[in-house]
C-alpha cells in the first residue's frame, strides 16, 4: 500500500506540473513541484514521493496550510501547482463559489477508520 500512495502522489505530482507549469518556462526547465496540503498524513505522503521523486532530478516542496480552502486557493492563484486534500465534490463546490478552474487529476487513497465510543457498543444503539 505505501509503495502505491508513493507511486500515485509522484505521478499525480508530475502529471500536475506538465498541466499547470509555468508557460513561459519549459517543462523540463521547472522541476520543482510544489503542493499544498492540510492534513499530516497528506504532508508525510508527499514528504516520501519527494525522496522518490529526488531520484529522477524533482524537487516537491509542500506547503502546509490550515483550512479547506487555502489549498485551492493556492492553486487557483499560481502559488501551488497541486493540492493534495479533497474529493470531487468539495473541488466542484469551490469552482463554482470562486469561478475557479480545478480539475481532478485522479482520485486519491482512500482512508479506512475506525469510530470509537465508550457509551455505544453497537451502531444500532447510537440510532
Amino acid at each position: 500500500m505505501k509503495k502505491w500512495c508513493i507511486g500515485f502522489v509522484t505521478f499525480v505530482a508530475l502529471m500536475t506540473l506538465g498541466a499547470c507549469g509555468n508557460k513561459e518556462k519549459e517543462a523540463s526547465e521547472d522541476k520543482v513541484i510544489t503542493v499544498a496540503t492540510q492534513l499530516e498524513t497528506s504532508a508525510e505522503m508527499v514528504k516520501i514521493a519527494s525522496e522518490v521523486a529526488a531520484k529522477d532530478g524533482w524537487e516537491i516542496k509542500n506547503v502546509a496550510v490550515t483550512d479547506n480552502v487555502a489549498y485551492n486557493d493556492m492553486v487557483q492563484n499560481g502559488e501551488a501547482d497541486a493540492n493534495f486534500a479533497q474529493h470531487k465534490p468539495f473541488m466542484e463546490q469551490y469552482n463554482e463559489e470562486k469561478n475557479a478552474d480545478l480539475v481532478a487529476v485522479q482520485p486519491m487513497y482512500d482512508v479506512k477508520i475506525g469510530f470509537y465510543s465508550k457509551d455505544y457498543q453497537t451502531i444500532d444503539a447510537i440510532h
